[in-house]
């Protein structure tokens, strides 16, 4: 079954390539925006952190729309987490927030990229019944179903990462039903060749400890 998924991605791929790609332009960013209202540990940070979300936000993300943890972290500054926002239970992609919390319960920064809710649903699901792919240019490495918000309409997709001929080129690919691509990320933009690498110095305000 994932070949056949690997094969629309591939097909859809290769005759779209203009497809829009990631960007960070749409992610909202706020820094020292309030505190958790009880002491921080690991073992309540999740719960504390849904309920800042919860007021501060202004959604109660229930029923269809809810919200996943993706990963909790500690360093020594404090505490950094993650969720992703789900509908009917699958992954809105792009859709995340991030918290980073000082170990007194501030809120250091947040950032986040959230759809609004108000949007149509297209809930087909997409067409498997397609030929072998061609494995000489793309190699399926991971591949589940989501949802793609394109500023109106959640439309059921899947969300594919894609290796192609070298070890270090990664692409995630989100097509539709039909098997289009609606989405492209270059999971690789940050690797350079190790002699490309240059020794500098440089100061971070407010870093991220684990970034």
């Amino acid at each position: 079954m994932k070949w056949i998924y690997g094969f629309i991605l591939f097909l859809s791929f290769s005759q779209n390539i203009d497809a829009q790609e990631w960007s960070v332009a749409d992610c909202k960013s706020e820094f020292q925006c309030g505190a958790l209202s009880n002491k921080v540990s690991a073992e309540n940070v999740e719960q504390l952190s849904r309920e800042f979300l919860k007021l501060h936000l202004h959604k109660t993300f229930s029923g269809e729309f809810t919200l996943k943890l993706d990963y909790q972290k500690a360093s020594p500054y404090g505490y950094h987490i993650q969720f992703y926002e789900c509908l009917k239970e699958q992954e809105i992609y792009g859709a995340f927030i991030k918290l980073n919390i000082a170990l007194d319960g501030r809120i250091l920064s947040m950032f986040s990229k959230l759809p609004e809710e108000g949007g149509s649903v297209v809930v087909k699901q997409p067409d498997t019944n397609l030929i072998s792919p061609s494995r000489d240019t793309y190699k399926l490495v991971d591949m589940h179903p989501c949802f793609y918000y394109n500023g109106s309409t959640f439309i059921r997709a899947v969300n594919s990462k894609m290796l192609r001929r070298h070890p270090t080129d990664l692409i995630r690919i989100i097509s539709d039903a039909q098997g289009q691509t609606l989405f492209v990320e270059q999971l690789s933009r940050y690797y350079a060749p190790q002699d490309t690498y240059v020794k500098a110095r440089a100061k971070i305000f407010l870093p991220d400890p684990l970034t």
